[in-house]
């Protein structure tokens, strides 16, 4: 209520109901419209079929496993892309500054998204049982699963914003509905294949695809050129592969309370992360990106307090 009252006080703005514009919203909102029911098929149509095809027990542990694996990327993403979208809208009519926006959002979304991804996929056998207790045990692995397919999801997001701001939803549409229809037509093949990890493993692989597909998409239309996209995903790739390698080749010296190995995991695997990432971006060049954001920021934290 206080908010509220407040934007009436913070601006002249008076809204009413009218259909004066309405022809012109829906013009829009229809595609938008369109692109969620194709998303809706592939990301949340599986529980239907998959309901169809197993147990009650088994369809909730892969519901589980998908919610609890969404933590990692989408609840971190979503607040990124909401802060991100208004400014790339307003910088529609500036190409070059529209286009190293488009890059630095590409490196803060894989920056975040990669290493929580991975990190919950190496710390599922001991989040699961913790959090959610030891009848969810065959969880874990769809827990692992769903965390690299979300993070392969949000790889596009970037450039599905870009597309949304732009008004421009036909290539995307068209990207959608050739992955839902490819989806509806192997849905059950891989099924039969792998049961449910097999589905998810075929989500991965839809979920790679569509986003290097929306990114050479946005590539080829903005004229951004592929090296400069790759120099913004490649070091969060090779700074979470570290971490995952170094959490497994130290997984000996884990300890065996749930809690403590959590805590041991989380803190190797995220210095390792950290270092790496550092490491590579100060030898190559320390490149325009989110890690000089990062240095700008601690910088002027540090001149502050100085």
């Amino acid at each position: 209520i206080i908010e509220c009252s407040l934007s009436y006080a913070f601006h002249a703005f008076r809204p009413r109901l009218t259909l004066e514009s309405g022809s012109e919203i829906w013009s829009f909102s229809k595609w938008i419209v369109i692109l969620h029911i194709l998303n809706y098929v592939t990301l949340r149509f599986d529980r239907i079929l998959i309901g169809g095809l197993v147990p009650a027990a088994r369809l909730g542990q892969y519901t589980m496993g998908v919610e609890v694996s969404q933590m990692a990327t989408t609840e971190l993403i979503a607040p990124i892309s909401r802060a991100i979208v208004p400014g790339l809208a307003k910088l529609q009519s500036d190409a070059k500054r529209l286009r190293a926006a488009f890059l630095k959002t590409v490196g803060a979304t894989t920056i975040v998204a990669f290493p929580a991804a991975v990190g919950l996929a190496l710390v599922a056998p001991e989040v699961v049982p913790l959090f959610l207790g030891d009848q969810w045990i065959e969880a874990i692995a769809i827990v692992q699963i769903a965390s690299i397919h979300l993070m392969m999801g949000t790889l596009g997001s970037a450039g599905t914003n870009l597309f949304l701001v732009a008004g421009d939803l036909s290539k995307l549409i068209t990207l959608s509905a050739i992955r839902a229809v490819t989806f509806l037509l192997l849905f059950f093949p891989m099924f039969e294949w792998g049961g449910i990890q097999g589905v998810l493993y075929f989500k991965v692989v839809l979920a790679t695809a569509m986003s290097f597909a929306v990114l050479a998409t946005v590539s080829r239309i903005h004229v951004i050129p592929v090296r400069q996209i790759i120099g913004q995903i490649w070091r969060p790739m090779a700074g979470s592969a570290a971490m995952a390698a170094c959490v497994v080749l130290m997984s000996a010296s884990v300890p065996d309370a749930p809690m403590l190995a959590l805590m041991y995991k989380t803190i190797i695997g995220g210095l390792i992360y950290t270092i790496t990432v550092s490491t590579l971006w100060w030898l190559f060049g320390r490149s325009d990106g989110i890690e000089s954001e990062v240095q700008n920021l601690i910088l002027t934290k540090l001149g502050r307090s100085d």
